[in-house]
């Protein structure tokens, strides 16, 4: 039987101040908890989204139990809404999860107003924690038993049309049909925090991507599955499925991984853009970064997608360990050869918890900046923050490498429709 039905619960989705736009897409992990909550009889359930509000205007509503995500740059933020959340209820009880609560517990557990930290997946643990309460224990472990078991997420908690994400102009839905990822990239944590690929079935994608589109009349969509190719029987059922229903999606995709047959099948079903991991076009830093592709896997990939009729947007990170003057050059003449219709540029973060944080000599790492707000790869200052030293590159040259491939890239042409924040991007520019 269940307990405590009637308390009230706040799943929070805290701001990270210094990202480019904070205000980008909806919380899907909180509303697949919602989501689980509702389906086990708690209705007492809310989402406050303060992603895109500036700290000292964050209003905290009186709750028995308050959730908050935790990521590495959010962490000082968290600490302070926990501070809120028991100034609010005294009596309250927080509940830290995400990726650094579970990669660096103690960091919160050591703070006054945080009472449990939750490792691994919130979906389901959420259950046992409110069943427990309020005799709540520092720490739970969560997994995904069944992915197909769980509720879609409650997008009736948030308003969807406050977020700036778009695509070919209009208003997006994000979905996650599978969570992991078999690749065990070095400055990647997906591996940590899921092992195996854990998959929804393409008969309940269909269901929930028709819901969406019944229910908020909306017909663009996100696939924020990490390979969204990276099993093509699976991948041939879905597109078969949701071809009918005459939308567009963008996906992720990686170098190495998919055929120029699949790409053609994902146009003809919807999809708009392939959004690629491509990172580098310098083998050098491809083998450092354990990308298992090559260059030219990368320029073979992205002449793929453009022949199939996509439009390609690849994301390209700047700075890891090894990076010098040759492979900048590499990666500009790479892009210049492949010619995308959009870049992303990002600076290399050492996330706590990837083989670098974990191995710094393995990358002649000296130093990491411990100020975590600073760990964020997309900045409002457009380049991202150095957040560790190494003896390969002095301060100088890092700087004076970064304007220079930050001013190559966001002086192209981009083709296609440009997220909302593309100008602030543009504006941030430093005169060459």
């Amino acid at each position: 039987m269940l307990k405590n039905k009637k308390i009230t619960i706040q799943l929070i989705n805290a701001p990270q101040i210094n990202v480019i736009d904070d205000r980008l897409e909806p919380p899907l992990g909180l509303m697949s908890i919602a989501a689980n909550l509702n389906k086990n009889g708690y209705y007492n359930v809310s989402i406050n989204d303060l992603c895109g509000t500036d700290l000292s205007t964050i209003n905290i509503e009186y709750a028995d139990i308050y959730g908050l995500t935790v990521y590495t740059p959010t962490i000082n933020t968290v600490k302070e809404i926990a501070r809120l959340c028991k100034q609010k209820n005294k009596n309250c009880k927080v509940i830290c999860g995400g990726i650094h609560a579970m990669l660096m517990p103690d960091t919160l557990l050591k703070n006054n107003n945080i009472d449990c930290v939750v490792f691994g997946f919130g979906e389901e643990v959420i259950i046992d924690i409110v069943q427990d309460y309020p005799n709540i224990k520092n720490t739970y472990y969560g997994q995904i038993t069944d992915y197909n078991k769980l509720p879609h997420p409650n997008r009736d908690l948030i308003n969807l049309t406050s977020y700036s994400r778009v695509i070919n102009g209009k208003p997006v839905a994000s979905i996650q049909t599978t969570i992991g990822c078999p690749f065990n990239c070095s400055f990647c944590l997906e591996n940590k925090l899921c092992k195996k690929i854990i998959s929804k079935s393409p008969e309940n994608v269909l269901a929930e991507m028709s819901n969406i589109v019944w229910k908020y009349n909306l017909s663009t969509f996100i696939f924020y599955d990490d390979v969204f190719t990276i099993n093509e029987k699976r991948l041939y059922k879905i597109l078969d499925l949701i071809e009918p229903l005459q939308i567009l999606f963008d996906f992720h995709g990686r170098a190495n991984q998919t055929t120029y047959e699949n790409y053609i099948k994902i146009r003809r079903a919807g999809g708009f853009t392939a959004r690629l991991g491509i990172e580098s076009f310098s083998n050098k830093m491809l083998k450092l970064m354990n990308k298992k592709a090559t260059a030219q896997d990368n320029l073979d990939t992205i002449k793929m997608a453009k022949d199939a009729g996509l439009l390609t947007r690849i994301f390209i990170l700047f700075g890891f360990p090894g990076e010098d003057e040759r492979t900048v050059d590499e990666t500009i003449a790479g892009i210049e050869k492949s010619d995308p219709d959009q870049l992303f540029l990002s600076t290399f973060i050492p996330y706590p918890g990837s083989d670098v944080w974990n191995n710094p000599e393995k990358y002649d790492i000296t130093h990491f900046d411990k100020d975590y707000s600073k760990y964020c790869f997309a900045s409002k200052n457009i380049k991202g923050f150095k957040v560790f030293s190494t003896n390969n590159i002095t301060n100088d040259k890092y700087f004076e490498l970064q304007n220079h491939i930050t001013n190559y890239v966001y002086s192209r042409n981009f083709r296609g429709v440009v997220p909302k924040y593309h100008s602030k991007l543009i504006d941030n520019m430093e005169p060459k």
